[in-house]
């Protein structure tokens, strides 16, 4: 009863978890193991869990560190690593975090080697990197203001422009709506976005946008330059009027 018990305790845990002896050698695993190892339990049982994982690396550590199992075998104290690579069955390398605690049951030696793969969290984290990059790139005024109509985030281009236009007399950014705590306001109470809205600072033009995010409660806006399009427009309804 305590061996089923145990067993299904294994298969309930949401993470990769191999049981080893004292040589180090597989006596059992859990499904999730199986699932990240590419290994199924029948043909890792007997075998060296060291072998199978082609030698667990810590990335921290160096090339001649020992396996951390055998460490865990040799001086029976935890060892524990934020991020590691194992190899799976083909060969390809996985960034895990995995803890190895030794174990002694009656007359029983061993380690217990538990894992949990990194690569979707590794994935999000390149992700937020990549999409964090593009205000800081983009060619246009990118802002975030608080519902109070609070400045929060600028983009090097809406920097540039504060450091150009500076602030009018209200201490609201000059290329920005004077009424952005009232535009603020409205876009976040009905969740649309509010937009072409048109502001003079100096010679130049801008147009922005503001989109609610409910979630954080801020509003992000984005500044388009519109002054050739200003001029443009007026040259034609000059022209229209000496016709």
């Amino acid at each position: 009863p305590h061996a089923a018990v145990s067993r299904t305790l294994m298969e309930t845990l949401p993470i990769a978890v191999c049981i080893v002896d004292q040589q180090g050698t597989v006596v059992s695993m859990n499904s999730e193991a199986v699932r990240l190892m590419g290994w199924t339990e029948t043909a890792c049982q007997g075998q060296s869990l060291h072998d199978r994982l082609h030698c667990l690396v810590d990335s921290d550590a160096g090339p001649d560190s020992p396996c951390p199992i055998t460490s865990v075998l040799r001086t029976e104290r935890p060892v524990w690593s934020s991020h590691a690579i194992i190899h799976t069955r083909n060969g390809a390398p996985l960034p895990v975090e995995f803890k190895c605690v030794p174990f002694s049951e009656e007359d029983r030696k061993g380690a217990i080697f538990t894992f949990r793969s990194l690569e979707h969290q590794l994935q999000l984290e390149q992700d937020v990197r990549r999409l964090a990059t593009i205000p800081e790139e983009s060619p246009n005024a990118i802002v975030e203001i608080d519902s109070e109509g609070v400045l929060l985030y600028a983009n090097p281009v809406m920097i540039e422009m504060l450091a150009t236009f500076g602030y009018s007399s209200s201490g609201t950014p000059a290329v920005l709506p004077d009424s952005i705590h009232a535009i603020a306001a409205k876009a976040l109470d009905t969740g649309e976005r509010q937009a072409n809205l048109e502001v003079q600072a100096g010679t130049r033009w801008y147009s922005w946008t503001f989109c609610p995010n409910q979630a954080s409660r801020l509003v992000r806006g984005y500044g388009m330059d519109i002054t050739g399009m200003k001029a443009a427009q007026e040259a034609m309804n000059r022209t229209a009027e000496d016709l």
